[in-house]
């Protein structure tokens, strides 16, 4: 499932104590050949408050977004 534009397949958004389990995922989902990024937000709000512009550049563009 890895795709030529270098981007991940796969977004996870965890958000504290799950970004271990997150990880963890990743591992896993790498190992499958899935190309997978995990982001650590452990603040919606100051996210939220950042211009749209530096938002897309964070989370990119991938097809599937899994928060946990």
């Amino acid at each position: 499932m890895a795709n030529a534009s270098g981007e991940p397949d796969v977004l996870i958004i965890a958000i504290g104590a799950e970004v271990g389990l997150a990880c963890q995922a990743r591992e896993k989902l790498e190992a499958e050949g899935i190309k997978t990024r995990v982001i650590s937000m452990p603040c919606v709000e100051s996210f939220e408050m950042q211009s749209a512009e530096w938002q897309k550049q964070t989370l990119g563009e991938p097809p599937i977004r899994i928060a946990v």
